[in-house]
């Protein structure tokens, strides 16, 4: 069983609070992003709060997530505040993700 299905949601908040503490790897930081953005359609800003790791990192980790075709930018005139989304192959990325992990 999953270590976080394992913890009760009081623990759970302390303990994903403290892991991008802990995770400084791109591949990490990927994971974190890639998890939080299934939910809805989000700004960089928002997933910040969500993962709680550097807006520099989100948005280079979206920047390229949108080349590799695994988010799209659905306001890509906007010269801030740029919504994303997971495609259907950032869909299928982390549903393979979540098999592994």
């Amino acid at each position: 069983m999953k270590l976080l299905s394992l913890l009760d949601n009081s623990k759970l908040q302390k303990f994903t609070n403290f892991l991008p503490a802990i995770c400084y790897s791109s591949e990490s930081r990927k994971c974190f992003i890639i998890n939080e953005i299934r939910y809805k359609p989000q700004t960089a800003t928002e997933l910040k709060r969500g993962t709680k790791l550097p807006l520099t990192n989100v948005s280079r980790v979206l920047i390229q997530f949108a080349r590799r075709g695994l988010a799209e930018c659905l306001t890509p005139n906007e010269t801030r505040s740029r919504v994303y989304q997971l495609t259907a192959r950032g869909n299928a990325v982390r549903e393979e993700i979540l098999k592994r992990g």
